[in-house]
């Protein structure tokens, strides 16, 4: 793992970008979408490269009886050492590798962002490393699987960024969800490139999928579990930029006054979008 980019996560601001999320919304839109995989059978969740246990928090209230949680992370969770030494962490999160320690199987296995590598040396290390993940993630699940994998052509296309950080094509992923086809006729595997423009999510299911949400289906039910505590519209118009909706966001942009450093930020950004795309329509 890449020593530099923990440090850097330690020395954030906030609790969500000492988990390396971007921003809170983007987050509980990431949880939301896995949730897509999930059905009334299902008892147990395990998620891998859980952080601070966050989604453990997102899904306590989803259900009765709860989908019994476990968070699986190498690190102790963001605070909780104390000044007389290491504190117990929450009985819910278990510290392992869970790329080589014994982990018992659950009903869903999660994965959001748990790509972190900082060993990578070639291209081929890379694909290795994601297939690991995804071969992992689905040995341990007894009914299906969802990752959140951010898009390589993205990361590569940052002059730098920390090696820390990798991801896959959807040809990569394609590609092993037609091995997973293969192994089991009776599965279920989809790849969602139209929710956030920077990842990708796989969802696999023995038996089938259950109905997908579409992006303003996922919002809304992001917004509504949030509420009445809901995210600021500016929130909600960043959201609806790194989703690629950008005519929505154009529109509550227009229904936004003042000129605040993050409005005027996001309407540059909603029009160099704009810009692009009639660039590529152009091409």
């Amino acid at each position: 793992m890449s020593g530099d980019y923990y440090r850097e996560l330690e020395h954030a601001h906030t609790a969500c970008h000492r988990d390396g999320w971007r921003y809170g919304l983007e987050q509980q839109f990431r949880f939301e979408a896995v949730l897509d995989v999930a059905t009334t059978e299902d008892r147990t969740l395990l998620d891998l490269g859980c952080g601070s246990g966050d989604f453990g928090r997102w899904i306590a209230d989803d259900r009765d009886p709860p989908l019994g949680y476990v968070g699986v992370d190498r690190r102790p969770p963001r605070g909780a050492e104390s000044d007389g030494g290491p504190t117990r962490p929450p009985s819910s999160i278990v510290i392992a590798d869970f790329f080589l320690d014994a982990l018992a199987p659950a009903d869903l296995v999660v994965a959001i962002g748990a790509l972190v590598d900082g060993r990578r040396r070639t291209d081929l290390d890379r694909y290795r490393r994601l297939n690991q993940l995804l071969e992992r993630c689905v040995t341990l699940a007894r009914r299906g699987v969802a990752v959140w994998i951010l898009r390589q052509e993205r990361l590569d296309a940052k002059p730098v960024r920390d090696p820390a950080l990798c991801g896959a094509s959807e040809a990569e992923l394609e590609a092993f969800a037609a091995g997973l086809r293969r192994r089991n006729r009776s599965c279920e595997v989809t790849i969602r490139a139209d929710l956030l423009q920077s990842e990708y999510l796989l969802l696999y299911r023995d038996g089938g999928l259950p109905a997908v949400r579409g992006c303003d289906q996922l919002i809304d039910a992001v917004c509504s579990k949030l509420a009445p505590a809901a995210p600021s519209p500016l929130e909600r118009v960043r959201l609806l930029l790194d989703c690629g909706r950008l005519e929505a966001a154009e529109r509550s942009l227009q229904t936004i006054g003042g000129s605040s450093g993050e409005a005027e930020l996001l309407r540059d950004r909603a029009r160099l979008q704009r810009a692009r795309s009639g660039i590529l329509r152009d091409g």
